[in-house]
């Protein structure tokens, strides 16, 4: 399947395990390295499919957040159509998130979007890659971190 033909547009749905922040961790003046609390750096890098480097281009010294993903299915073109017909533009087009947004299908159920970048959607969909890395995520999904506690 061509998943660049997709940009902008719903692909697939997951459910969210559980969320756990992303601490650096000075390793040497020069270096840090980054951690769950259940997800050392290796693991970390294996799980997210993110190296360390690119985890320190992307947070620098701040923390981040890991989004643990699980039953992930490509959706049906019904429920895109559903969602999509709900967050358009001015051109009546579907206004994909730049990071996430809230929505609700015909019946009320609640979804969260979560945009991700094309490279890593073949990953995610394959389930090679279960965890997507934030800088930020929403005050719902910072509940699920204070239910794990």
């Amino acid at each position: 399947m061509n998943y660049y033909s997709y940009s902008g547009k719903l692909v697939a749905s997951a459910d969210c395990k559980k969320v756990e922040e992303i601490h650096p961790i000075l390793v040497n003046p020069n270096g840090i390295m980054y951690k769950t609390a259940t997800l050392n750096e290796n693991e970390l890098e294996r799980e997210t499919m993110i190296s360390n480097r690119e985890l320190r281009e992307y947070l620098g010294n701040e923390k981040g957040y890991a989004i643990y993903l699980e039953n992930i299915n490509l959706i049906s073109e019904s429920f895109r159509c559903d969602i999509e017909s709900q967050k358009v533009n001015e051109y009546g087009k579907f206004k994909a998130p730049q990071n996430m947004m809230r929505v609700k299908d015909k019946k009320g159920n609640k979804y969260l979007i979560i945009a991700i970048y094309r490279r890593w959607l073949e990953y995610i969909i394959g389930h090679l890659k279960t965890i997507e890395v934030r800088k930020k995520i929403t005050n719902e999904l910072k509940e699920i971190i204070k239910g794990d506690k």
